[in-house]
């Protein structure tokens, strides 16, 4: 079917998405990037920049350069990186801010295990596409910073938030974290050759099978309680669909590189259940239709 085929995902993200953002992201003003736009792709809101948002775009353009070998890629992923060092990195605390003004201003000093599983996954793919060793070995610092940081030794993997201090201002614990430093730490044990990061993923797709999943109904939820036990359903969270599929995803992925295979039956379970309550069948149907 048409919606597992690489091609025609690699051709909407080189030919539809990427090439609006090169035209429309770069804050030649300030640096880094805008990253609000009406459909028009006209700016909204006040321009704050968050971690998070920095660090996905200049992903994005790397992996616009890893495919094409365009410079204008090359040029708008120096431009965001440039401004993530100038203005998200804590040189005297460790780790990067969470947000910044338009201009740049730190606006929010906090730290969040989401953004900087972000930076990690960023500056891995950076130092990939350009065999850049400062981007690698920032990539591993952060690393090594959110281990001493922001991990919970009793518990097993992170906190959700700190303040500045990296003291955890969120006493729940959250999923969504740990997936993304697990996408992070795979992509940079790709170039970064440390058994430890390996280790380190290994550890967090044990946790999410040994605590994420629900024991009736197999689907992944998003909030516990600091030891990692179940939350009231009141308090968990949403069930968020593509988060099964997400995970379903990256477990493969470390099996593929590990030769692990105990998570695999847990990665069927999320994609199953994905599959079975998330893909609306009538509409599935009218896009099977409008593609033939």
């Amino acid at each position: 079917p048409w919606h597992l085929n690489p091609a025609v995902w690699r051709k909407h993200l080189l030919d539809d998405i990427l090439p609006h953002w090169l035209d429309h992201a770069i804050d030649a003003d300030h640096g880094g990037y805008v990253t609000q736009f009406d459909r028009h792709w006209r700016p909204i809101g006040d321009g704050a920049k968050t971690l998070v948002s920095q660090t996905r775009v200049l992903f994005n353009f790397t992996v616009g350069y890893r495919h094409t070998h365009d410079d204008a890629f090359r040029h708008a992923a120096e431009h965001g990186l440039d401004f993530l060092l100038a203005r998200f990195a804590d040189n005297r605390l460790g780790g990067w801010f969470w947000a910044t003004a338009r201009d740049g201003a730190v606006a929010d000093d906090a730290k969040l295990a989401y953004g900087h599983a972000f930076a990690i996954l960023a500056l891995a793919e950076f130092a990939r596409a350009f065999d850049d060793p400062n981007a690698k070995r920032l990539a591993i610092n952060t690393f090594d910073t959110l281990n001493e940081k922001l991990a919970d030794p009793d518990h097993g993997g992170y906190w959700t938030r700190a303040d500045r201090f990296w003291r955890p201002t969120d006493p729940r614990h959250s999923q969504n974290p740990h997936m993304h430093l697990l996408e992070a730490l795979l992509s940079l044990a790709a170039v970064a050759d440390q058994p430890d990061i390996l280790a380190a993923a290994r550890a967090l797709a044990n946790l999410a099978c040994d605590k994420f999943i629900h024991p009736v109904h197999g689907c992944l939820e998003e909030y516990f309680n600091p030891d990692w036990s179940p939350l009231p359903d009141r308090n968990a969270g949403s069930i968020e669909i593509g988060h099964q599929f997400e995970w379903a995803w990256l477990l493969n992925r470390l099996a593929d590189a590990t030769g692990e295979n105990a998570c695999r039956p847990v990665a069927d379970t999320l994609l199953n259940w994905g599959v079975r309550f998330g893909v609306d069948p009538v509409e599935r149907e009218i896009g099977r239709a409008s593609c033939r």
